[in-house]
């Protein structure tokens, strides 16, 4: 498994726990259907630093979709959201995704920031992330 598929499983293995039944968590780009609510754990790069040291910063997407029809006042929709953040902006986020990912993560996890935005019928609020780490027989 590639390091990066290993940060998403990380991710998803996070968020799944603390949303239980409350929504489907997916991994990778949108080669699934998707029903709403979701969630979608996304490793959009990765970039050696440094060169040849097996090292990576990889950075990661965590969206939350819902459909604006079914939640019209997005009251399910910051629920749901608000459960993953309590899931990932926690200061041992990087010790948490070392042991769910398989992978050796080192600190710190960067948080890059949250937005939302209407797609279509959809709401979708996408928290980022950097992680720097490498796989773990690297170590």
């Amino acid at each position: 498994m590639t390091l990066r598929r290993s940060i998403e499983n990380g991710f998803a293995t996070l968020v799944t726990a603390a949303v239980g039944a409350t929504a489907e968590v997916f991994t990778g780009y949108e080669d699934e259907t998707q029903t709403h609510p979701c969630v979608v754990c996304v490793a959009n790069s990765a970039t050696e630093e440094p060169q040849e040291s097996g090292n990576f910063f990889i950075e990661i997407s965590v969206s939350v979709k819902g459909q604006i029809d079914d939640d019209p006042n997005l009251d399910n929709h910051e629920t749901l959201l608000s459960l993953v953040n309590d899931a990932l902006l926690v200061d041992d986020l990087a010790a948490q995704l070392s042991v769910a990912s398989g992978a050796s993560v080192f600190h710190p996890v960067i948080d890059d920031g949250q937005s939302s935005a209407a797609q279509g019928r959809s709401i979708v609020s996408v928290q980022k992330f950097k992680v720097y780490g490498c796989s773990a027989g690297v170590i």
